[in-house]
Formats: C-alpha cells, sequence, structure tokens
C-alpha cells in the first residue's frame, strides 16, 4: 500500500517538475526576444536598412515594369530580400564579443535560444513585410488579386514565422561554420519556395487551401529547427 502511495505521489512531482522546466523554458525565450527587440529600438540597424532595401526594389520594379500585374512579384521580392538582410544584421549582433557563446553557456536550454531568435525576427519580418505591402499599393498602385486586406497581413505574418524559423537555424549554420553570410541567400532561398510559393498562390487565389500550406510549413520548420539548434551550438 505505501508502495503503491509514493508511486502515485512521484508522478504529480515529476509533472510539477517538468510543467516549471517549460515555464522557465518560455521565460528565457522572452527575455532573449525581448533582449533582440530593445536593441533593435535603441540601435535601429536591422530594420530600417531592410526597409530602405525594400523600399529601393519596390521602387525599381515601379519604374521598370509598371502595372498591377506586377504588384506581387515586386511584394516577395522585396520581401524575401530585405528580410535577409535584416536576419545578417541580427545575427551580426551575436557575434560581436561572442555574445552567442554567452547565450549558450547560460543555465537555459537551446531550444529557449531558438524560440526567441525565431519571435524577434518574425516580428522584424513582419514590419518589412507590411511595409513592403503598403509601398507596393503606393508605387505600383496594384491592389492585391483575390485577397483582402486583413487576409494579406495574415499571410504576411505567417510567411514572416517561417521565414525567421529558416533564417535563424541557416544563419546560425553560417556563423558557426565560418561561411560567408554572403551565401545565406544561396542556402535560404530552396528552402523557403515552398513557403512563397504558397503566399503567391494565396494571393493570387484566395484559397485557404494556401493558409493551410504555409501553417503546416511553419509547424514543420519550426520544430525541425528548435530540435537541430542545439546540435548547431553545442
Amino acid at each position: 500500500m505505501t508502495a503503491e502511495t509514493g508511486g502515485g505521489d512521484a508522478a504529480p512531482m515529476t509533472k510539477g517538475r517538468e510543467d516549471a522546466t517549460f515555464g522557465r523554458s518560455l521565460a528565457a525565450a522572452w527575455t532573449i526576444a525581448r533582449k533582440d527587440l530593445l536593441l533593435e529600438v535603441r540601435s535601429k540597424q536591422s530594420v530600417p536598412l531592410s526597409i530602405t532595401l525594400a523600399l529601393l526594389i519596390v521602387v525599381v520594379f515601379a519604374f521598370s515594369v509598371p502595372g498591377a500585374r506586377n504588384g506581387s512579384g515586386a511584394l516577395w521580392t522585396a520581401f524575401v530580400f530585405a528580410g535577409m538582410l535584416g536576419v545578417m544584421q541580427s545575427l551580426a549582433v551575436e557575434t560581436r564579443n561572442r555574445a552567442l557563446d554567452g547565450l549558450v553557456l547560460a543555465p537555459i536550454p537551446p531550444a529557449a535560444i531558438y524560440v526567441g531568435k525565431v519571435v524577434s525576427n518574425a516580428v522584424f519580418a513582419t514590419l518589412v513585410g507590411l511595409t513592403t505591402l503598403g509601398a507596393v499599393g503606393v508605387f505600383l498602385h496594384a491592389p492585391l488579386p483575390a485577397t483582402s486586406l486583413p487576409t494579406a497581413v495574415a499571410v504576411i505574418v505567417l510567411f514572416a514565422f517561417g521565414f525567421a524559423a529558416v533564417s535563424v537555424v541557416v544563419g546560425i549554420i553560417t556563423t558557426v561554420t565560418g561561411i560567408s553570410q554572403l551565401l545565406l541567400p544561396v542556402l535560404l532561398l530552396p528552402l523557403l519556395l515552398p513557403a512563397l510559393l504558397a503566399g503567391v498562390a494565396q494571393f493570387e487565389t484566395g484559397r485557404a487551401l494556401w493558409f493551410g500550406v504555409l501553417a503546416g510549413y511553419d509547424g514543420v520548420v519550426f520544430v525541425a529547427g528548435a530540435l537541430v539548434f542545439g546540435e548547431l551550438v553545442g
């Protein structure tokens, strides 16, 4: 009877410890994301540069291939390449003074570092995407076909999250292996292709199916990134 009672008490205790560990991991992830966001607010290094590049790309499209039919191409081209610039700037901060090593040595799970980085970079990418969406409407006079504004914003947010989940992993690979960050687009674009195609198709058709594709892509790359991040930085 005593053994059974002891076994019954052990299960809630184990569950309580797991809940506490999960809570600490979430708190650590939020702390890292908040640190990145505050650093960007104070330094203004990543988002302004990315938005500037996005606006330049849209302006080039406006002068070279004017017309509403080119709005989607300008949007996604500017979004992807400006987002890459933002990721490169964000990760460059962590390589200075071996700041990334300090994060890895902290008593927190590597997955918490990854989640924090994904959240902050997703916020940056969303800002770039929404700015680009507005710029396309202003410079190209190109309303997005078959898509309302709330739907377009939702697609931008979903794509930004998946973009951040992949780009953080690829960016860390270039950092820890010593590969030049100039190769980031070469490594990143093939991995972004499913999300990019889904985003373009959603804007063109307005079908809810592509929302599911984007959400599924986000889930797969996010879980995969959380699983491999510890091996990359360990």
